[in-house]
């Protein structure tokens, strides 16, 4: 993989970070909520307090108990609905601060029913009004410092064969600064062993630290065997002082060791730390699979699938569509044509050929059936673009 963006300073790189950190979030994120009576059954928070709030509402006004009691059950039928398109939390607070309105609400009803203001209730507004407005100017400036923690460059966590990785994959479009040459390697040991959401919080805490100390937290690594280690990769000027990691580390770790080496062309990031071509595909089919899932679709069902593979010369397409057939392919062609020419996204041309295979899609059978097209199509110098799923004579992505 090769970088393509040259950024000299820390303030540069964080720049770059904040522009493209939005899109580069946005493709781990599901989407609407599409509401289904299997999402009802899974999350029954919703539908049981619309229920609730709805039926309290009814029988207080069916009581006569006053306007509060009323308002207050509809604010927990609101609390049902929001919850089934946002997180319970944050559900919670629109609703109390919209019960927390309520005095207001009731002046302004008794103004429009009597058409005049007490004094009494003028001067409440007086005191109440500013006090909401400072609440929610508070609750504003609280989404905003939690989007700037979020907003930290840990962009792919995925799974491996003895553990877990964390990686900063922005980083795999920088070229690598000569202000940044040095690389600290600290292995923290685990004793007794945590959660994996544990350390990963942990992991969050030494991102903020290298970020605020303008270092470069590249990616960590979780091995579980023999022993659990969480390793951190940070990139480091030449004249850093390590006795500033030291004292994190002393603060945070009870057993860990930094080392130190010159790596001014970020060799270790580029070839021992960012995922392989099949690590990439698999955090493909395992994010494919979550997908399919949440539509309801049976991974079990044997589908046709269409490996798109390119090539970067008309011959080499050719001879892998020749060869197809006898390794357990067939061509999927909607204009009976083995091979087509294509712009790539950096512009060049490529030829593509598209593979068909009849397979299940669960994640294993995904994984196995990607790494035997990688393989084929490795032969003939192609690689692997992407999968679809082939459905009334049309292929759709994913």
């Amino acid at each position: 993989m090769k970088p393509t963006i040259e950024l000299k300073t820390f303030d540069e790189l964080a720049q770059y970070r904040r522009r493209i950190q939005t899109p580069a979030s946005a493709g781990k994120q599901s989407g609407k909520k599409k509401i289904t009576p299997a999402y009802i059954l899974k999350n029954p928070l919703a539908p049981a307090a619309a229920f609730i709030g709805v039926a309290a509402a009814i029988f207080c006004i069916v009581s006569d108990m006053g306007f509060l009691p009323v308002y207050g059950a509809v604010c927990i039928a609101l609390f049902g609905v929001m919850c089934a398109f946002m997180p319970a939390g944050r559900s919670f607070v629109y609703s109390l601060v919209l019960f927390a309105l309520y005095p207001v609400i009731e002046i302004i009803i008794a103004r429009v029913r009597t058409g005049a203001m007490p004094y009494e209730d003028k001067m409440f507004l007086v005191e109440y009004v500013p006090l909401i407005v400072i609440l929610v100017v508070l609750y504003i400036v609280s989404l905003k410092l939690k989007d700037k923690i979020r907003s930290r460059p840990v962009q792919s966590v995925f799974k491996t064969d003895d553990g877990w990785k964390f990686i900063d994959m922005l980083l795999a479009d920088v070229k690598p600064m000569q202000s940044y040459p040095r690389l600290a390697h600290a292995v923290c040991r685990i004793d007794p062993p945590q959660q994996v959401k544990t350390l990963s919080n942990s992991r969050s805490g030494v991102a903020k630290f290298a970020y605020s100390s303008k270092l470069l937290l590249c990616a960590s690594k979780l091995r579980n065997a023999p022993s659990q280690v969480m390793e951190h990769f940070i990139y480091v000027p030449r004249d850093y002082d390590v006795s500033g990691l030291n004292k994190y580390f002393d603060k945070h770790f009870k057993d860990y060791d930094i080392s130190v080496s010159e790596d001014p062309d970020w060799d270790v990031f580029r070839h021992d730390i960012l995922p392989s071509d099949e690590e990439l595909q698999n955090i493909y089919n395992e994010r494919m699979c979550e997908l399919m899932t949440r539509r309801g679709m049976n991974l079990e069902q044997v589908r046709r699938i269409c490996y798109v593979t390119c090539f970067s010369d008309a011959d080499s397409a050719m001879r892998a569509a020749e060869a197809a057939k006898e390794n357990g392919f067939s061509i999927y062609s909607s204009n009976n044509q083995q091979i087509s020419r294509q712009t790539a996204e950096d512009g060049s041309t490529v030829y593509v050929t598209a593979l068909e295979l009849e397979s299940s899609t669960g994640l294993q059978k995904l994984n196995a059936n990607s790494a035997k097209v990688m393989a084929f199509v490795r032969e003939y110098g192609g690689y692997l673009h992407h999968w679809t799923l082939i459905r009334d004579g049309r292929g759709r992505r994913g």
